[in-house]
């Protein structure tokens, strides 16, 4: 039904005065023409209000595939441009609907995200796209429809010799690459189903993990395509909206192993076991034994680690698992440090919060940590590799990290019980600048995209630490700041999230020469 009033009125994207509009409702999965006034869904006059106070963005949440409206949805809207304030999350309604009002003239990007879906920024191009921004101005009215996609899932049956289903295997999908990364997990059902859901598309393996059966008989992990080993396994696409069915995974028998000892670490209520497979927990007993079934041969780690925040000390073995091992002994040790420290090109130390080394460990994969530490301090950390990273204030470019004592030239390091790194930073206040505005095909400016800069030097990649990422403002220009001087490649995208997206080899692409010190101001063009 049309009706015709004088208030304000969202009607395309853009608000105006008087007019008419057709009502909407919700009926069978999708928006009908309905008999329900204009003022049950949101009253014209508190619109009006709103406008007076500033922009409003609202609008509808839907599932993709039925057009039904997601009650409950996580709205994000993050204003584009230095110095801006983001707003908090607001949730949709029973109906899908979501009011965001008060806002200032300028850029923003509209997001919504719900347990299970894939997160959809309004305007993106495919299904992990950064969007295109909404762009208000003062008083105006926008109105925005995102869908959001159910993750994908695979789903099959573990059988044993005669096809029969196996219950209680646990059942992994790990994404396809080098290294695989585990995405989810499950176990089969009384009838040796399963099912893991919320997966990205892309393209997985499958394996079913160890498990000892009654008889004895033991159960070696196997991946989809009845091998043992992921390469010559068979992969399984993942798609949006959809379920990847059927799989049949027969475990393959063999001898599974053992492995129990004492832990003599104080404060220590656990040990982990790490392996290819994943991650198990053993709870100590009264004397600090413990004990792990069910392992297949290969290269286990043993950490334990006490809990005490002043002199944290570690247990730790590193075995090559070929049969039952017992009486393993984890003694005490302190747990590795880390030490950093900031100095300007002469040696002179730099004490301040703005600068931070922050540490993930990427070794063992299955038990990421994560440390951060200040200018001049130091942190008892865990075993494992570590990947570092420094985040320093945009006078501030970083142009040189030794980690002491292991070799330059990586940003990688190890560190077992006893073992301290002594990270050292020379930063420099005479980084480069980069900045300009990025245009589209037509000279228009590009507002919202994303502009990355690559170094052709790969000594300069290793100093850059997350700064060659930037993205344009309401007016579409672009600010890098604290570069390491260097030669790099400009590329801007509506598409691209990430560096490792662009095309780096395409010719068109910009070259600039940063020089220490000093600015440069250039435009950058999209492709195309």
């Amino acid at each position: 039904m049309t009706y015709c009033e004088g208030d304000l009125y969202s009607f395309g994207r853009s608000a105006y005065a008087g007019g008419c509009i057709s009502t909407l409702a919700w009926g069978s999965g999708k928006l009908q023409e309905s008999g329900v006034q204009w003022k049950s869904i949101v009253s014209g006059a508190l619109v009006a209000g709103a406008l007076a106070r500033g922009a409003v963005i609202e609008g509808y949440v839907l599932e993709k595939l039925t057009g039904r409206p997601l009650a409950r949805a996580r709205v994000v809207l993050l204003p584009l441009g230095a110095g801006a304030s983001g707003r908090a999350p607001v949730f949709t309604s029973s109906s899908g609907h979501f009011s965001i009002s008060s806002l200032p003239a300028g850029a923003f990007v509209l997001t919504a995200e719900k347990r299970g879906y894939a997160t959809a920024s309004y305007g993106q191009k495919r299904w992990n796209g950064p969007g295109t921004p909404v762009v208000v101005e003062t008083g105006s009215l926008f109105t925005a429809e995102l869908r959001l996609s159910r993750l994908g899932a695979v789903s099959g049956t573990v059988v044993d010799e005669n096809g029969i289903g196996i219950p209680a295997v646990q059942v992994s999908a790990y994404r396809d690459g080098r290294p695989l990364r585990l995405a989810g997990q499950t176990a089969s059902d009384d009838r040796g189903v399963f099912r893991v859901a919320g997966l990205d598309p892309g393209l997985y393996r499958v394996r079913t993990g160890p498990k000892q059966l009654e008889d004895q008989t033991g159960l070696l992990p196997t991946y989809f395509g009845d091998s043992p080993g992921a390469d010559s396994s068979t992969s399984v696409a993942v798609r949006l909206d959809d379920e990847t069915g059927g799989l049949l995974i027969q475990p393959a028998p063999g001898k599974l192993l053992r492995v129990s000892g004492r832990v003599n670490v104080p404060g220590v209520a656990s040990v982990a076991l790490y392996a290819d497979m994943g991650r198990w927990l053993a709870t100590l007993d009264a004397t600090g034994r413990f004990s792990f079934g069910e392992l297949t041969p290969g290269n286990v780690e043993l950490i334990a680690e006490s809990s005490s925040p002043g002199h944290r000390q570690v247990g730790y073995a590193n075995l090559w698992l070929s049969a039952d091992q017992d009486n393993i002994v984890l003694d005490p040790a302190p747990a590795p440090a880390v030490q950093f420290r900031c100095e300007e090109p002469g040696g002179k130390a730099v004490r301040t919060r703005d600068i931070s080394l922050r540490l993930v460990r990427i070794s063992p994969a299955e038990d990421p940590r994560a440390a951060q530490v200040e200018c001049g301090g130091s942190a008892m950390i865990s075993v494992g590799t570590w990947q570092l990273s420094v985040f320093t204030p945009a006078k501030y470019a970083v142009s040189e990290v030794l980690v002491r004592p292991r070799p330059s030239g990586a940003n990688q390091f190890p560190l077992l019980p006893g073992q301290t790194a002594e990270i050292v930073v020379t930063l420099s206040t005479k980084g480069a600048a980069f900045k300009g505005k990025l245009l589209g095909p037509s000279g228009l400016p590009a507002v919202g995209a994303m502009v990355f800069l690559n170094p052709v030097d790969q000594g300069v990649a290793r100093l850059l630490f997350g700064k060659g990422i930037a993205r344009t403002d309401a007016n579409g220009e672009f600010v890098f700041e604290g570069l390491p001087p260097g030669r790099y490649k400009a590329a801007g995208s509506f598409d691209a999230q990430t560096p490792e997206e662009v095309d780096w080899s395409n010719s068109s692409l910009m070259s600039v020469e940063l020089k220490e010190g000093e600015s440069l101001t250039s435009d950058v063009r999209l492709p195309g």
